[in-house]
């Protein structure tokens, strides 16, 4: 997602790292290169817990969908958003990408399309998933 923020690797400030992956020693590495960490005094912050992240943003976001208003709880800014690119097929094996990667959501577009054989009565749609990694 860095590429779609139009930042470059020195901009970033801090690098949070959640999930199993975050333990995988070679990941560090990457990220630590890929940023230049080393050369800008960086670490990756103790906080949060790599195995708590994940449940602990599920529960703020529950505790808000519930009307909760607890100030620290509301200081929170939890957004979903897309984590890859979805389109169609089109004719010509074409893909008209719709929703692009980091769209926040719920999201509300629409687009019309047209058969391409007259009078057809059946359309079949294929949704195409892209990641790039």
């Amino acid at each position: 997602m860095i590429e779609g923020s139009g930042l470059e690797p020195e901009q970033i400030q801090s690098v949070i790292l959640i999930g199993g992956s975050s333990k995988i020693p070679k990941i560090r590495e990457l990220l630590r290169d890929f940023f230049k960490m080393a050369e800008r005094g960086m670490e990756f912050p103790n906080f949060p817990n790599p195995d708590e992240a994940v449940c602990q943003g599920a529960a703020i976001e529950a505790a808000r969908l519930l009307g909760d208003q607890d100030p620290q709880i509301l200081s929170y800014a939890l957004f979903d958003v897309t984590p890859l690119n979805l389109g169609i097929k089109i004719k010509g094996n074409i893909v008209d990408w719709i929703i692009m990667e980091g769209t926040q959501i719920p999201w509300d577009m629409s687009r019309v399309y047209y058969t391409t054989v007259d009078y057809q009565e059946v359309i079949g749609i294929k949704v195409q998933l892209w990641l790039h990694c």
